[in-house]
């Protein structure tokens, strides 16, 4: 049986130069449909010297929008790339089966977003410091904005990291346990800029990065699909951007509430708790391959 990881070994093109211009095809289309922030952005005169991510006088649902564009074109990018350059489905990067198990990743999708409500309403116990700010026409539009863009956004996050990238690793390596590392190293170093970074430190904040990368890479490997990760991270983007933000956010959005006083180390310890909680559910319910099979030197039949 072909596992995930090592799936990219047994079909298509895996040439290094391959693999090189893929790199900069992403790039390039990320650059093209980032084009549009950087107008309004210009237009509007940057944006606000505080740290966060808002547009100085900018309409804030238009700014989301124009933020998540450029996952968008990377995304139209790597599916070019893996198509015509590597000459390998779309779907390969995703699962091993002839098709994807679509109620798989409704089912991770809906269980983390829950237990994001379980974590939020825990938090709001021990704090009660959540502000209501509902307008329903700025909702309405955010909540389109995240429904349609959100999803693209973290499946190229996971399609890139956890699958593309994981699997390139996979022509190189026989332990599972490398690549893992390596794409969750990875996937936490591109978080650097963002501003949670400078509020919650860089120790804690790569800290959770790179813990979300080894839990959603680790699911993927012994799942052998990308579904479950799917699922997991477009929660957990929706539920940032539609219900809960705070100051230091790099989702700033019209979201229904906003914690003033936002504990990162509070939250970070119940996010970890939430996260063994998902885990156990999943496992029963999926049956996961034994965790010593991440670093089981693997053989390339």
């Amino acid at each position: 049986m072909k596992t995930f990881l090592f799936n990219s070994y047994y079909q298509g093109d895996k040439k290094f130069f391959s693999y090189l211009i893929a790199v900069f095809v992403m790039i390039g289309s990320n650059l093209i449909a980032s084009i549009p922030l950087a107008a309004y952005s210009i237009m509007l005169g940057g944006f606000s010297p505080d740290g966060s991510m808002e547009l100085k006088g900018g309409n804030q649902n238009l700014t989301f929008l124009l933020m998540l564009l450029p996952f968008v074109g990377a995304l139209g990018g790597l599916y070019l790339a893996q198509k015509k350059l590597h000459n390998r489905t779309f779907r390969s990067l995703i699962t091993t089966g002839s098709s994807i198990n679509y109620s798989k990743v409704l089912f991770s999708f809906f269980l983390w977003l829950g237990l994001n409500g379980v974590i939020q309403i825990v938090d709001y116990l021990i704090e009660p410091d959540l502000v209501f700010r509902f307008n329903l026409l700025r909702f309405a539009a955010l909540s389109l904005i995240s429904i349609i863009l959100i999803p693209l956004q973290t499946s190229f996050e996971e399609i890139f990291f956890r699958g593309y990238l994981m699997q390139a690793i996979g022509n190189t390596t026989t332990r599972p346990i490398i690549a893992l590392l390596i794409t969750a190293v990875s996937f936490g170093a591109m978080h650097l800029a963002n501003p949670e970074v400078q509020a919650m430190g860089i120790g804690l904040s790569m800290a959770y990065y790179i813990g979300f990368g080894v839990v959603l890479g680790a699911i993927t490997l012994l799942d052998n699909s990308l579904e479950l990760a799917l699922g997991f991270h477009a929660a957990n983007n929706l539920f940032a951007s539609i219900f809960v933000t705070f100051k230091s956010s790099a989702l700033q959005t019209e979201a229904l509430f906003i914690d003033e006083h936002f504990d990162f180390i509070r939250m970070f310890w119940l996010w970890a708790c939430a996260v063994v909680i998902y885990l156990i559910i999943v496992y029963k319910k999926y049956s996961f391959a034994p965790l010593s099979s991440l670093w089981e030197k693997k053989e390339k039949e």
